[in-house]
Formats: structure tokens, sequence, C-alpha cells
């Protein structure tokens, strides 16, 4: 059927709100779902993006394309990554955790995380806080 067909008559279509950056960012107090969501909504462009603290008191951008909700425990923080810096990268959501599947860190190309974590040179500690 043609779009033209669903519009009842006499009716008026408006735009369409402009996606700004505030938009897209990823807010972790958020349940995992509603996260996950965002993510799927807005890959591949715009795309989602999110920041997380580094050990070094820096910042990580990333530009998130890809994840799954999995359960993960209570006591997490919101924001907090889990990560064994080889194959899981775990973000935690209000109610669940988040696994990034496929990102894209700031001035570099997209990558499925296992690709992205083979590139990181975590300290003693980890990278993330």
């Amino acid at each position: 059927r043609r779009q033209e067909e669903f519009i009842a008559e006499g009716e008026v279509l408006k735009m369409a709100p402009k996606i700004r950056k505030e938009d897209r960012r990823i807010d972790w107090n958020r349940p995992a779902g509603e996260v996950f969501n965002l993510i799927r909504g807005l890959s591949p462009d715009p795309g989602a993006h999110a920041e997380f603290p580094l050990m070094n008191s820096d910042k990580m951008y990333m530009k998130i394309y890809r994840s799954e909700v999995v359960p993960c425990d209570d006591d997490i923080p919101p924001g907090k990554v889990i990560t064994d810096y080889k194959t899981y990268f775990y973000v935690r959501c209000s109610d669940a955790c988040l696994s990034l599947t496929e990102v894209q860190q700031a001035g570099k190309k997209r990558l499925s995380v296992s690709q992205f974590l083979a590139g990181l040179k975590p300290g003693n500690e980890g990278m993330f806080l």
C-alpha cells in the first residue's frame, strides 16, 4: 500500500523533530531495554554515543552501533564498565547490563568489541573507572 492511503483526509503531516547531539547521548541510569532501543534506533547514523571515565582522569568517547541486554549483579552502579579486556565489554544500566558488541572510538574506525579490546593497553588495575 502507498503511504498516502494511511493518512486521514484533511490531516496535516508534521516534520519529525531534529535529533540533537544531546538526544544521542546514552544515559546509563535508564533501563537497559531503553538504552538498547536508543542504540538500535540511531545506528548506523547518526549513532548513539557515550563517554567513559578512565583511570588517568581522562575520558574515552565512543559511538556504539550494536549491543545486547545481559543480566549482571545488582550491586554494580550504573555506568560502571565490566570487561576482561579480551572478549566482552559490559556497561551497567539501572536494571541490567548492556553488552557492547560493535563500537567506534572517537577518531578511529568501527570495530567489533573484541577487536576494540585487543587494541587497548590497560595498566595493572585496568583503565576504566
